[in-house]
């Protein structure tokens, strides 16, 4: 476009300023339409996907469709054009003017973006004005041009006496009933006003000079043939032969009983739901005998404005979890669960009580757990009470009492300060803490030792009055075999309450609550004998037949010993097996949980942790209330039981993620989706969000390190590391943490081989040892022991 200044839009702002000018939290969609539009109904403003174009004219059309939302009814706008026949070009051009009169009244700043804009639309010729004599066009085309251009800035004067009134009273439209009756009054002088110029050109189309060019020569010789050709082509092109002028109009009186317009059409300008949807829209209004030719020229050309190589942007929406209760398993019922394969282990038929002795030989080595792990975890709640202490401390200030200080008394002529000093310590904040850890199938070789770490975090906030609830999210039902069992409903559970354009989720989602602050001292030993026997029942440890073969019979009795005692304890309870992992359902499950957990202890800093070694399963699906009939078939829906339609997500359209309970969106993707959601879990509940990623083996994996501490980047926006300073930082602390590209505040990368639990012992000094040596030993092995417990560790750098 010409004489156009072009500018990279920002559609984030320019979301942001629709929902500023609407002065409510209207959700605002862009997507490729050909035209913008309000839906009254869902308050949903979609705007076009415009190319980088002048910024005044993109301030124009949102400020233009936000009028419309603000000041145009819903209902009025169908009957006006069905029942009234007023033509929608006359309604368009008029309540225009009275909406964009409006909303610069109520934003006067925006009266110059629609001065320079409508310029720039005029001059680019999108009313079809270029070359023609705007005086000798109809009074509508003139109203539309006089109101879109400033009123200084308008070609037009209108010194008929009727002509001005009419302008006077556009000027002063307040309501849309206003605006109905002066489209009626207008559509009818129009119509006489075309009718009069029609036959001006009539008139004086031709008059007796225009022949005198013609020779005879120029006609026909065979003038009664031809003139007798000519009136039946005069009769064909005016419709029919007289004979069958009463079978036409029969038939006109047939369609004209027939609804003229499409009823879904939508009121105060907005498309139908059809439109919506893609498809082509039917026609919604009766054929014009006048209409205003700007405003179809507009209509015409305003797709020029659009981005032809723009990606569409398909929109879902987070699922709420409004019976997230559904999904949770509370301790209790985790903890009848588990009595019911504990209380009667011995088999009275067989008289095998192999079950109950390994059930007694567990219990005891949780005895001994808990005994060794105790003495640790005070040590460190010593060091956690001392840093809390310093930090405290820190911000201790030092203020005048008031009162008058004895001592000082005797300076009181030359020093003001004379007052006693008060040290004013600011009240620490409530911590709480809630975990989410990953019950799936790949972490049974690390879940041992992960369950080992989760226990010193437990013992660790019942020993500072820290709350605290621990969840393992599982699908354990879902049938790896039948894919569609993802979708259906378990016995007991309720369907999910989706809304429209909602993501699906897995409904058989379960979060077993294994302990939990509200737990009493008895409730609580028996969660964590529990988690010990299920960290006990997936320790195995596995040997090749070289190996034991190379064993000597003390070894392979310990050996066969310690498989006994693993097979002979007993399974967990239904339900509670490792299954996939629905991490990204478990992040949406605890929007409302956190929630609720942060009001019912008051919580300032809340921690979330999510405990995982792998992505989360796929959420690539959303649901629809009303697809069309295409998107049925091309997408091969099919309804569900509870009415809607499930959807795949297209792979060539733009993804955005939207919470429809903060309005904020996301632009994501199947692969950063997990990262999604994690940011707008921050950001509806405030919490803090660490995340521990547990590798396979001793090592963390190439593909791990390239993604988080890639050592080249090839779009140069990615900070880049040296590794082997990074390895080295990994020798020293066992752990890697990120601070960049992750959604988690803090992301913490272990190694599942090197997550045992040290209990290490004081090795023997030399038989001379000084006291520096006896020093050096205690230290290692202190710094040892408490390094191992690295989960714990780095909570307690949180909270301190």
């Amino acid at each position: 476009m010409k004489n156009m200044k072009t500018n990279k839009i920002n559609n984030n702002a320019k979301s942001y300023l629709a929902k500023l000018l609407a002065t409510e939290n209207i959700s605002v969609e862009h997507k490729k339409v050909k035209t913008a539009y309000f839906d009254v109904k869902s308050r949903l403003l979609v705007l076009p996907i415009w190319k980088d174009m002048n910024e005044d004219i993109t301030d124009l059309l949102i400020a233009h469709e936000v009028g419309h939302a603000l000041f145009t009814p819903q209902s009025g706008w169908e009957d006006s054009i069905i029942k009234r026949k007023i033509p929608k070009s006359f309604l368009n051009v008029i309540e225009d003017a009275r909406i964009e009169k409006l909303i610069k009244r109520k934003y006067p700043g925006l009266s110059q973006s629609f001065i320079r804009g409508y310029r720039d639309l005029i001059n680019n010729d999108f009313f079809g004005t270029k070359d023609k004599d705007l005086d000798n066009m109809l009074l509508i085309d003139r109203l539309n041009i006089h109101f879109k251009s400033s009123h200084v800035e308008s070609p037009l004067k209108f010194t008929d006496s009727y002509e001005s009134d009419v302008v006077s009273r556009m000027e002063k439209l307040e309501t849309f009933e206003d605006v109905i009756n002066l489209a009626d009054e207008l559509s009818k002088y129009c119509k006489e006003e075309q009718e009069q110029k029609e036959q001006e050109m009539e008139t004086n189309g031709f008059d007796d000079h225009d022949f005198d060019d013609f020779d005879n020569d120029d006609f026909d010789q065979d003038g009664d043939d031809d003139s007798d050709s000519s009136d039946d082509e005069e009769e064909e092109k005016s419709g029919s032969k007289p004979d069958d002028t009463e079978g036409d109009d029969d038939s006109k009186d047939d369609e004209e009983q027939k609804d003229p317009i499409n009823r879904d059409e939508p009121s105060s300008g907005t498309q139908s739901e059809k439109e919506l949807n893609g498809e082509k829209a039917k026609p919604v209004a009766p054929p014009e005998e006048v209409s205003a030719e700007t405003d179809q020229s507009w209509e015409n050309k305003k797709e020029n404005l659009l981005d032809p190589k723009s990606k569409n942007n398909e929109y879902i929406n987070i699922h709420s979890y409004k019976n997230v209760n559904d999904y949770i398993v509370d301790y209790k019922t985790v903890l009848s669960d588990f009595d019911r394969v504990l209380r009667k282990p011995y088999r009275e038929e067989t008289k095998d009580s192999s079950a109950q002795n390994a059930i007694s030989k567990m219990i005891s080595k949780y005895r001994q757990f808990n005994k060794d792990q105790s003495k640790k975890v005070s040590y460190m709640v010593k060091e956690y009470e001392m840093k809390k202490a310093a930090a405290a401390y820190s911000r201790t200030k030092q203020d005048k009492s008031g009162v008058i200080d004895p001592l000082k008394l005797h300076s009181y002529k030359y020093n003001d300060d004379i007052f006693k000093r008060m040290a004013i310590t600011p009240d620490g904040k409530n911590h709480g803490m809630m975990m989410f850890i990953d019950w799936s199938g790949s972490m049974q070789d690390k879940m041992t030792p992960t369950i080992h770490q989760l226990m010193n975090l437990t013992m660790f906030c019942q020993k500072v009055n820290i709350p605290f609830e621990v969840y393992a999210f599982s699908n354990d039902s879902y049938n790896r075999w039948d894919r569609q069992s993802k979708y259906e409903t378990p016995k007991g559970k309720s369907h999910p309450k989706y809304e429209d354009g909602d993501i699906t989720v897995d409904e058989r989602l379960s979060l077993l609550n294994f302990v939990s602050s509200r737990m009493n001292a008895k409730e609580y030993e028996k969660g964590m004998i529990n988690l010990f026997m299920l960290s006990e029942r997936y320790d195995y440890t596995y040997y090749s037949r070289r190996r034991m073969y190379n064993m000597d019979s003390e070894a392979f009795a310990k050996y066969q010993e310690q498989n006994d005692y693993l097979n002979a304890l007993p399974h967990e309870p239904s339900g509670y097996g490792l299954a996939s992992t629905p991490l990204n359902d478990c992040i949406m499950a605890a929007m409302p949980m956190v929630n609720a957990f942060r009001k019912r202890y008051a919580i300032d800093k809340m921690n979330t942790i999510f405990l995982t070694d792998g992505s989360s399963d796929g959420n690539d699906r959303y649901v629809t209330f009303n697809p069309t009939v295409d998107e049925k078939e091309l997408r091969y829906m099919t309804k569900q039981p509870g009415g809607y339609y499930i959807s795949n997500t297209h792979y060539e359209s733009n993804l955005v993620l939207r919470d429809t309970k903060t309005k904020k969106e996301y632009m994501t993707s199947y692969r950063e989706m997990t990262d999604s959601l994690l940011d707008a879990l921050r950001e509806r509940t405030g919490t803090k969000i660490l995340g521990f990623y547990i590798a396979s083996g001793k090592k963390i994996d190439r593909y791990t390190l390239e993604k988080f501490f890639p050592v080249y980047s090839y779009d140069k926006k990615q900070k880049v590391f040296d590794r082997k300073k990074v390895m080295a930082e990994y020798r020293k602390n066992k752990c890697l943490v990120v601070k960049h590209n992750s959604a988690y505040d803090e992301f913490y990368l272990l190694a599942g081989g090197n997550l045992q639990v040290s209990d290490g012992q004081m090795a023997t000094p030399s038989e001379n040892a000084k006291k520096s040596e006896i020093k050096r030993l205690f230290t290692s092995t202190l710094k040892e022991n408490k390094d191992s417990r690295v989960v714990l560790n780095k909570f307690i750098s949180q909270v301190a």
